[in-house]
């Protein structure tokens, strides 16, 4: 596990650009034209209008997600997606030692580094992050994955190590855990920008496929732009130069994140929120919350929804959360009715 430093801008720092590869990837080349050599956050983003003017450091984490081939046994090293975002998480405190703890975060994930990050529960300086293909429900068929050509190992087969299978099979339970508590990272103010790919990748078996299809690469949550990409899975995350529109979009959707974050007028985290909150047992909490109270709030009310509604409750929850009225006031009450209406119709009594 690595976190090295791409490029700093000058004194100050404003932002830090944190790069979460995909599975054979590298902590360098993955982020590098194989054409010109450029690596877009170094050469080409810090001259980005889209930036107005902030400095950024460009950290990018590397981790064993290497393949062998197919022939041999399956790699050695058995990390977990948690273990791999536990070291995220330490190798991101380490590098921010001594250095403001507000600075605001934004991550650019691709593919399975797009599940450590949301595993990570990542910091609370973070402001948003941008998922490359990032299969949000899993692997359908993760005999893909080893078929699908890459940079590393171009069309060799390979394997991959069996925790990582495991870790990624579609509606797996880590997965399935991972959207779940995502869902209240993600309401904690965080902008989310979900990048699907549309040119299909060369099989080594023969043929071509997309590997993460576009719904697939959707967290689905009130606070996520999405868009596509016009770009085979692997080629995403590189650009030959400032004309390129795969840097176009990435310089584009940082400095929308940026120009929302500075002007006030992205999603609120919670902890900013100070009123009257009355819960779905009728409890009266009166404001300011700390944030611990709004996480504790969250985790009690949502310890059981479905993916495909979360975003319901929590735009509902928010609502409540929001609500300035007392507790007696007919339009308080009314709302407090509504949430729990749209609660039990979903099959939660």
């Amino acid at each position: 596990m690595v976190m090295n430093t791409v490029y700093t801008g000058s004194t100050p720092v404003t932002v830090d650009l944190v790069l979460v590869h995909e599975l054979s990837g590298d902590v360098v080349d993955s982020w590098k034209s194989p054409v010109t050599g450029v690596v877009w956050a170094k050469h080409l983003l810090p001259l980005s209008p889209d930036i107005n003017q902030e400095s950024f450091r460009v950290l990018s984490f590397g981790y064993n997600g290497n393949a062998t081939v197919a022939i041999r046994p399956a790699p050695p090293g058995r990390n977990t997606v948690d273990e791999n975002a536990s070291d995220l998480l330490s190798e991101l405190h380490s590098a921010r030692q001594g250095q403001p703890t507000d600075r605001p975060i934004i991550f650019v994930a691709h593919g399975y580094g797009g599940l450590m990050v949301k595993a990570a529960s990542i910091s609370q300086a973070a402001i948003g992050v941008i998922f490359l293909a990032t299969p949000h429900s899993g692997a359908g068929n993760f005999n893909m994955w080893e078929d699908i050509e890459t940079p590393a190992t171009g069309l060799t087969p390979k394997r991959y190590n069996v925790q990582v299978a495991a870790d990624m099979r579609w509606g797996s339970s880590t997965v399935s855990r991972i959207a779940r508590d995502f869902i209240d990272v993600a309401s904690g103010g965080l902008q989310i920008v979900s990048i699907s790919e549309t040119l299909p990748s060369r099989a080594i078996s023969g043929g071509t496929f997309i590997l993460v299809s576009a719904i697939n690469s959707r967290v689905n949550h009130v606070n996520e732009t999405t868009r596509s990409l016009a770009a085979k899975h692997y080629d995403m995350t590189v650009a030959d130069n400032r004309d390129d529109p795969r840097f176009l979009s990435l310089a584009g959707e940082i400095g929308r994140i940026l120009k929302t974050f500075r002007d006030g007028t992205g999603p609120k985290k919670p902890d900013t929120i100070t009123p009257e909150v009355v819960t779905p047992d009728g409890t009266v909490q009166p404001g300011p919350l700390t944030a611990d109270q709004l996480r504790t709030l969250y985790q009690a009310a949502f310890r059981r929804w479905d993916l495909g509604t979360a975003v319901y409750y929590n735009e509902q929850f928010i609502q409540l959360l929001s609500a300035t009225k007392g507790v007696n006031d007919p339009e308080a009450l009314k709302e407090r009715e509504n949430w729990k209406t749209l609660r039990t119709y979903q099959g939660y009594k």
